[in-house]
């Protein structure tokens, strides 16, 4: 680009259907009206453009033998995310800026198609359209660019299925393709990018099952497929992707027992299973998950006891157990948990009494133990818990009187929701601070997918 010739216009200019020039994106928006436009489309150097940044030149003025060292310098960056643009990213964009490093547009109102010519800019390393209205397909074409290490294509109008040469871009980090209406399965090819650390095809149309080859992502820290059509089993090696810290595969169809490899996931933080046809145990190796802050496996079809090995989670700061088949008791040994914020095991079949031992969880803000077969009295030990927020236990078969240390959270401190069987003529419980239910039959049943 030379400032003084306006060969930046090259890259707003095309022809109609009529051979008549026109402009197009740059003077068709109107830099006026952009939020941050300083020196846009004037004779300052492009260098000098609001959101351009160019490649230095050498100290001593001369050319490093890759940029031209006449102008002004070659531009390296572009970053106008949240800048009111709208209208076509031109090919010309592409074509003229060959040694452009970052091109961020994230939030803006952009539309079109991804271009082919996109796969001349060699030097490409992050390339941000996340949040515009991008339509078409993800292009085969962007498996030339080997130099990209980011791509963020999140939040727009994208369709059709992830191409195969995705495999091809050897250089990259992170792949955030969520938000859109891909359809089609995820091609195997995914499983060959060394350097992947980040992966999130979530909120799309995928369906088929998760490629074995994920085994293979051994950088791989956040991988989320979640809120698609995905189904069949867990694959047994995805344990060894062992430095996974988040996981999220809720609202899905994935099926089957989940394995005990999941054990081996030691750097877990987060893990979301919820709202999918998992069945049998719910797997002790969890335990060993010492880092794990978020477990969320509700709206499955989960059975047998609350696992004893579950207790020794010292680090566990959510547990969301709610809606699957669970039985048996709440082990005493629930106090070993004590950095639990939330406790819910909601509509299960746990029975006998609640334990007490909830009461020396100090942190705990929220307690969901509705729609169960709990008996006996409400332990006045939970008016202990000063921090809580809500807490539900209707639709159960306590009695009794609810203690006034509970009613003080209510009353004085944060607890805004205390709901309990107190309504009718013959109350179970008697309670002056609740939201009072009539006992109903208990109907267990999945609303999942």
């Amino acid at each position: 680009y030379d400032d003084g010739d306006n060969d930046y216009d090259d890259v707003t200019k095309y022809e109609d259907g009529n051979g008549n020039e026109r402009h197009r994106n740059l003077r068709e928006n109107d830099p006026d009206k952009w939020f941050r436009h300083d020196n846009w489309l004037s004779s300052v150097g492009i260098c000098g453009w609001e959101g351009v940044t160019c490649h230095p030149h050498s100290n001593d003025g001369g050319d490093d033998g890759k940029h031209d060292g006449h102008n002004d310098g070659d531009v390296s960056h572009v970053e106008l995310r949240r800048n009111n643009l709208h209208g076509l990213i031109p090919d010309e964009l592409y074509a003229c800026l060959p040694y452009l490093r970052v091109l961020d547009l994230s939030n803006n109102g952009l539309a079109g198609l991804l271009s082919p010519v996109i796969s001349t800019m060699g030097d490409l390393e992050s390339l941000n359209l996340t949040s515009n209205d991008i339509a078409g397909s993800l292009i085969p074409e962007m498996g030339e660019l080997l130099s990209l290490k980011h791509l963020d294509l999140a939040d727009n109008l994208l369709g059709d299925s992830i191409p195969r040469t995705i495999g091809d871009m050897l250089s990259l980090k992170t792949l955030d393709l969520s938000g859109n209406s891909i359809r089609g399965t995820i091609p195997y090819q995914i499983g060959r990018l060394p350097e992947l650390g980040t992966l999130d095809l979530s909120r799309n149309l995928l369906v088929g099952p998760m490629p074995h080859e994920f085994s293979e992502l051994h950088k791989l820290v956040t991988l989320d497929l979640s809120h698609n059509n995905l189904g069949g089993p867990l694959i047994t090696e995805l344990g060894e992707v062992t430095y996974l810290t988040i996981l999220r595969l809720e609202d899905n169809h994935f099926s089957g027992e989940v394995p005990r490899e999941i054990g081996g996931l030691v750097h877990l933080d987060e893990l979301r299973l919820n709202n999918n046809n998992f069945r049998g145990a719910l797997p002790p190796e969890i335990a060993k998950l010492d880092n794990l802050d978020t477990l969320n496996i509700a709206n499955n079809h989960f059975d047998g006891e609350f696992p004893l090995e579950w207790t020794s989670m010292a680090g566990l700061r959510e547990l969301d157990v709610s809606s699957n088949e669970l039985r048996g008791e709440i082990p005493i040994f629930i106090d070993g948990m004590k950095n639990l914020h939330l406790f819910n095991v909601a509509h299960n079949d746990f029975s006998s009494s609640i334990p007490s031992e909830l009461g020396s969880l100090y942190k705990l803000e929220y307690i969901y133990l509705e729609d169960n077969e709990f008996e006996s009295t409400v332990p006045k030990e939970l008016g202990e818990l000063t921090n809580l927020k809500k807490m539900v236990l209707h639709n159960n078969y306590l009695v009794g009187d609810i203690d006034d240390r509970i009613c003080k959270l209510a009353n004085e401190l944060f607890l805004v929701q205390l709901s309990a069987d107190c309504a009718g003529e013959l109350p179970e419980i008697m309670c002056d601070c609740c939201i009072c239910h009539d006992h109903e039959p208990i109907v267990h049943f999945n609303t999942g997918p």
